[in-house]
């Protein structure tokens, strides 16, 4: 029987630690990563967008952070 594994959303000041992890994205190959659309409603977006102006990172960047950190904060 299979069961569900449940993540628990980081908090910002665990995600912002991943920062430099996130930035190695840049220097990696196009076989290396996939690049994914994500549609988020106005208020997400917006709340992205502070937080990126606070990290003073791009979106892109808070997201790359957060899904690191996510994968990160909940490995056993």
């Amino acid at each position: 029987m299979t069961q569900e594994k449940k993540y628990e959303i980081p908090a910002l000041d665990a995600c912002k630690k991943y920062i430099a992890e996130a930035e190695k994205i840049d220097n990696m190959s196009d076989d290396e990563t996939d690049i994914i659309t994500l549609d988020f409603d106005e208020e997400t977006l917006n709340g992205l967008k502070i937080i990126a102006e606070l990290w003073d990172v791009s979106v892109e960047r808070v997201m790359q952070t957060m899904l690191i950190a996510l994968v990160r904060e909940n490995e056993e």
